[in-house]
């Protein structure tokens, strides 16, 4: 399976189990020079980031802190297997959730909750939602 693919598989699973608790489900929304996997805009406005790795959860770490800087909350999606003690630990001091997806038996875990994020500058929220924003006006129009 490629990430892609299993970015896929998950946000079809949230559009089909989850999609009442959010206003908006995105993918590959433009960052600051880069792209969110998965952007969640929940009822009360709450900015969620999710970026899906099926290995390196190193590279994924400074990508999800990147994310932290316009959300209010930013996590990482594996694989259910692909957890150890190392990465448990650093997600915990940084802040950052853990989601395991089992896309066989579309399963989510959230293993460790992200921290609501206090340190997020408010241009940058402002900026992630307007885009975030477009890429659901754009999917939206494609769709039709």
């Amino acid at each position: 399976m490629l990430e892609y693919e299993f970015a896929d598989s998950f946000y079809q699973y949230l559009c089909a189990n989850q999609s009442d608790k959010y206003i908006g489900i995105a993918r590959e929304v433009p960052f600051l020079s880069r792209c969110i996997d998965m952007v969640l805009i929940s009822k009360d406005k709450k900015i969620t980031t999710i970026e899906f790795k099926l290995k390196d959860w190193s590279r994924a770490l400074k990508q999800a802190k990147d994310h932290s800087l316009g959300a209010d909350k930013s996590y990482i999606c594996l694989p259910n297997a692909n957890t150890n003690q190392r990465l448990t630990n650093t997600l915990i001091a940084e802040g950052i959730g853990l989601l395991l997806y089992d896309y066989n038996n579309s399963q989510v875990i959230e293993q460790i909750h992200a921290n609501e994020n206090n340190h997020n500058a408010f241009p940058l929220r402002m900026l992630l939602a307007e885009t975030t924003k477009q890429v659901l006006e754009l999917n939206k129009g494609n769709a039709q």
